[in-house]
């Protein structure tokens, strides 16, 4: 049977899979950027109609004042009659709306004032009621060219405004057209791009279909190839087969019968093992009993031995501890009666810590004799240096343990004050201390000599958590 090839069956996948979709892409980014370009242009109207519009306006006004001279003296005349109320002003309407298409006209010239008649000379006959009118006509002129130049100045106004309005809507128009022309530009263009498209697709589906037939045929040719050298190949395995069991066939009869002379042999030969193994296990069972019955026989003797060297040694102990407890009892009564001698009334402070000090000396420091198993005193000077040499060794938190257990440690000495070993005495019950005295003494390592210049061989030291 004629295989298909990894190509072929690529081939065959491609010709029946649909068409890949078109990406989505270039319209993605296309409504990016007109969405883009139409909030700068929405942004910039917005700024433009923030503006102030600044607007300034300049006018003079000329008015001329009748001439006055110096009247005549005359009596004085009667009081003027109070000048009339000011008739007010209406306001000035509203400019009108801008229209669609505003159309630019001329702004009209304001009319200019009428001159003021010319000032009559005052002679002997004016009266203060014709001054009075003469500056009643004054005002009203005044009045008069303010409100024509105000209209002068809110028509130029306007007229700007129309202007600017008109200039907007035109630049408006202009960027709607640019950007109508540039959309029709792009679809055009992407039109084309996708009739190109369009183009090469079909393009490359009649290429791929030619590759697809060309493929068929040479993974027919293969596969008609293939299955004429599988019939050829199955004979010859077929044969080979028949011969291979042939031979296989012969080769088991052989074997069984080989197979059936060893048997016989190795159970002839196993029965003889047996029977010497048999014989050699009888034998060692014999000779394993003697040796255990001996080695019970031998613990129990070096039990025995142990519990009696124990029990000398507990003995030993317990005479050694006795002593040092009436030692102890000795001692501290002497420190009572030395400290009754040096006391005086005008004992300080001092002289109560060297006491102190000294019998903390005796009591906390001991040289045990190994050859009488006696305890003697040593010297207070001695035993404080001992305790000087150890303290500043120890690591412990004091805070940590109740009242002030003690633990007795007896230590080995060379000569020169070399620790060879230590060992517990008496423990305070709790481990942490034990442990840290004993810390203490292998880091302390040698202690100093007597004032004999040599250390005791052997020394029980008592340690406490904090001084007393």
């Amino acid at each position: 049977m004629q295989r298909a090839t990894p190509a072929t069956e690529r081939l065959q996948r491609d010709a029946f899979a649909p068409p890949p979709e078109r990406g989505l892409g270039p319209a993605a980014t296309l409504a990016v950027l007109v969405h883009i370009a139409l909030l700068l242009c929405l942004s910039w109207v917005v700024k433009w109609r923030d503006q102030p519009v600044i607007i300034t306006a300049q006018a003079e006004l000329w008015a001329k004042l009748p001439l006055q001279t110096e009247p005549a003296p005359e009596p004085e005349p009667e009081p003027p009659p109070p000048p009339a109320e000011p008739v007010p002003q209406p306001a000035p309407p509203p400019p009108p709306p801008a229209p669609a298409k505003p159309k630019v006209e001329p702004v009209k010239p304001a009319p200019k004032a009428e001159p003021a008649p010319p000032p009559k000379l005052i002679n002997e006959k004016s009266t203060a009621a014709d001054i009075a009118e003469q500056k009643k006509k004054a005002t009203k002129l005044t009045d008069q060219g303010e409100k024509l130049a105000q209209e002068a100045e809110i028509a130029r106004k306007q007229k700007e405004k129309d202007e600017a309005e008109a200039a907007r809507k035109q630049k408006e128009r202009e960027e709607a057209e640019a950007a109508i022309r540039k959309q029709k530009e792009k679809e055009e263009a992407e039109t084309a791009a996708r009739k190109q498209k369009e183009k090469e697709e079909a393009e490359t589906a009649a290429r791929k279909q030619k590759e697809k037939e060309e493929a068929e045929t040479a993974a027919r040719k293969q596969k008609e190839k293939e299955e004429a050298e599988a019939a050829a190949r199955k004979k010859k395995e077929k044969e080979e087969a028949e011969t291979a069991a042939r031979k296989q066939k012969e080769k088991e009869e052989a074997e069984t019968a080989a197979r059936k002379q060893k048997e016989k042999e190795d159970a002839e030969a196993a029965a003889r093992k047996k029977k010497e193994k048999e014989e050699a296990e009888a034998a060692a069972r014999k000779q394993k009993e003697k040796e255990e019955a001996e080695a019970a026989a031998r613990k129990q003797k070096e039990k025995e031995d142990a519990e009696a060297a124990a029990r000398k040694q507990k003995e030993k102990e317990e005479a050694a501890r006795k002593e040092r407890e009436r030692q102890r009892k000795e001692q501290e009564e002497r420190i009572k009666k030395m400290a009754k001698e040096l006391e005086i009334k005008e004992q300080t402070d001092d002289q109560k810590k060297r006491i102190e000090k000294i019998a903390k000396a005796e009591i906390e420091v001991t040289v045990l004799d190994t050859g009488t198993n006696l305890v003697a005193q040593i010297s207070n000077k001695y035993a404080a240096s001992i305790q000087a040499a150890i303290r500043p060794n120890i690591t412990f938190d004091a805070n940590t343990v109740a009242g002030n257990p003690i633990v007795e440690i007896q230590v080995g000495l060379t000569p020169d004050g070399t620790i060879v070993s230590i060992t517990t005495v008496k423990s305070s019950g709790i481990d942490s201390w034990d442990t840290a005295a004993t810390r203490a003494l292998k880091k302390t390592d040698r202690l100093p000599k007597d004032e004999n210049g040599r250390a005791p061989a052997t020394l029980v030291i008592t340690l406490r958590p904090r001084e007393r």
